[in-house]
């Protein structure tokens, strides 16, 4: 099966979303509820890392547990509450509190120039403006392993 092959075939869901069992590679942690990016990131991702995706609290738990990710890359605006970065500083906050070492990228669309300051307050690594390239995300989590 070619990397393009894995990438397309139908994700299995089991509390986490994984593109493949305990692969060779580290994993990545994709918080995030736009599929579209979640695709984008899995496609530029796949031969360096196994890509898991995770939207809950219990799923990233899972996820932590299953796959051991080096890095989270978690998205501010998400359900319940898409307008405000609420939930995703949580989640921040929630992976920190758990993780203290796991490198952590804050991703928004949002221009609030606020938004990064408290990303990182909540115990963010990074945090990118979306869009953004995947050469950006790579240089991030190359310079800390």
């Amino acid at each position: 099966m070619t990397p393009a092959d894995r990438l397309l075939r139908p994700m299995r869901v089991v509390g986490i979303l994984c593109d493949r069992d305990a692969g060779m590679n580290p994993s990545l942690l994709i918080v995030d509820d736009d599929l579209n990016v979640v695709k984008q990131l899995k496609w530029n991702f796949h031969e360096q890392f196994d890509v898991v995706h995770a939207l809950t609290v219990a799923d990233i738990d899972a996820a932590m547990i299953r796959s051991h990710p080096v890095a989270a890359l978690v998205d501010m605006h998400l359900p319940p509450t898409l307008k405000s970065p609420e939930t995703g500083i949580d989640l921040v906050r929630h992976l920190r509190a758990s993780n203290p070492d796991l490198l952590i990228i804050g991703i928004s669309v949002s221009q609030d120039p606020h938004i990064p300051e408290a990303v990182r307050d909540a115990g963010a690594s990074h945090f990118l403006q979306k869009p953004f390239s995947s050469d950006a995300l790579k240089s991030l989590i190359a310079a800390t392993a």
